[in-house]
């Protein structure tokens, strides 16, 4: 039972209008986000029927995060290229079991080198539009780190990520990015399939996500 006797209990609350911001901005929340979280997990039910008004709903997902997906009669914004081919490699990782040994965190040296062995060099410096410069290696290896910086930070400003210094905190929210191979028998190996472009793409290989960048 819910501990809130009404709408207006709701939003007099103190977490109301930061998570109220945060939800519209198209950030993820889950458990690492913990007061926020547990607030949306208590208000569910009027907070889902506060979003329905304004053609949004909110999202429970069995992963354990929750977000904002606007309906049909709603301008849906998605990520940029860079950031969903990012987004996938980011999930791709997560589904590793030697990850979790490292509470979650990879390198973004490590990151680069799997987009660079999976994706391919060629199609992952089209994608995220760093020219090739066939005589200077390092020039293209810095544009190819700020290109990922970039959607490093639009996925953190998404709830996704959670960037310390080098290393990048992978959260469950990655998870919905899992959802374009849902199903297959090894998620992981889907997921490399789905990065090297060899599998089709599906009504969720682009999430409705909120992109500042763009």
């Amino acid at each position: 039972m819910s501990v809130y006797a009404n709408l207006a209990a709701v939003i007099e609350d103190r977490l109301f209008p930061s998570v109220d911001v945060r939800l519209r901005e198209g950030c993820h929340l889950c458990t690492d986000d913990r007061e926020a979280f547990a607030f949306v997990t208590t208000a569910y039910p009027f907070l889902e029927r506060l979003y329905e008004r304004y053609g949004y709903d909110l999202v429970r997902a069995e992963a354990g995060y929750v977000y904002l997906k606007p309906n049909a009669a709603v301008r849906q914004a998605k990520l940029s290229a860079a950031s969903m081919l990012v987004g996938q490699a980011l999930a791709a990782l997560l589904l590793d079991p030697a990850i979790f040994a490292l509470d979650r965190r990879v390198y973004r040296a490590r990151l680069i080198d799997t987009l660079q062995q999976v994706v391919g060099e060629e199609r992952l410096l089209k994608t995220l539009k760093v020219t090739k410069k066939s005589r200077n290696a390092t020039i293209e290896a810095q544009n190819l780190r700020r290109e990922v910086d970039a959607a490093l930070r639009t996925l953190e400003q998404l709830g996704f990520v959670r960037l310390l210094d080098e290393a990048i905190e992978l959260r469950t929210p990655l998870y919905r990015f899992v959802e374009a191979v849902k199903g297959a028998g090894n998620e992981r190996a889907a997921m490399d399939d789905l990065l090297a472009g060899e599998v089709g793409g599906t009504e969720h290989d682009e999430p409705e996500l909120e992109d500042e960048s763009e």
